[in-house]
């Protein structure tokens, strides 16, 4: 548990749990912890970074955090970044039993979510992205895994991002993406590039 509060430290997971053993890594209960990136830190060049980076782990959740990519405070956002600072990104394969539940992403230069390279049987879940990304490649969440299987992404909402609210490109296969609420984003609510993904009963309005 992290206790409630603002914290300049982002954070790296590379340690997997296991079946029935998941490592929880959660705000306080009735808490709400700010993990957030200190100044200049996107300027290091982290590849396919996140301010909550889950690299090549399985039963790993992530749960109750406010998480932020560029503050505001550090004034304007420094242009197009794209592959490179999201508020959390889970990537390198592995995913299966991973949950990144109930966060609140935003001011990202590039994703509030991205999930890239080769993940599998992921839940994401009661998270809400907005404000993040400088253009049409930026998006709330992007989902671009391959050859997956289980991939389920529900009950979020994706507001005001730059490009797309939920963007599944690079042909992610095997996806349910249902009762998500993508609204105000610069280009559109939903994009799926693919093949046997299920989206159902998702509200898009209000899109460019």
């Amino acid at each position: 548990y992290v206790r409630g509060g603002d914290y300049q430290e982002p954070f790296e997971v590379r340690e997997s749990g296991l079946p029935g053993r998941p490592i929880i890594i959660s705000s306080f209960p009735g808490e709400t912890a700010r993990i957030r990136p200190p100044q200049q830190w996107d300027t290091i060049g982290r590849a396919g970074s996140g301010t909550i980076l889950l690299h090549r782990v399985n039963y790993v959740w992530v749960h109750g955090f406010e998480v932020e990519g560029y503050p505001t405070e550090y004034g304007p956002v420094p242009g197009p970044n794209n592959y490179e600072n999201n508020c959390i990104t889970l990537t390198g394969g592995g995913g299966e039993g991973c949950r990144i539940l109930n966060n609140i992403c935003s001011k990202a230069q590039h994703c509030g979510i991205k999930e890239q390279i080769y993940n599998r049987d992921y839940l994401i879940e009661g998270n809400i992205c907005f404000d993040n990304g400088v253009n049409y490649l930026d998006h709330g969440m992007y989902l671009g895994t391959q050859k997956a299987r289980g991939n389920v992404v529900r009950g979020n909402a994706v507001f005001r991002n730059s490009g797309y609210g939920l963007h599944l490109y690079q042909n992610p296969d095997h996806a349910h993406v249902y009762n998500n609420l993508s609204f105000e984003n610069g280009y559109a609510g939903i994009v799926e590039s693919g093949h046997d993904n299920v989206l159902a009963h998702n509200v898009c309005l209000r899109n460019q």
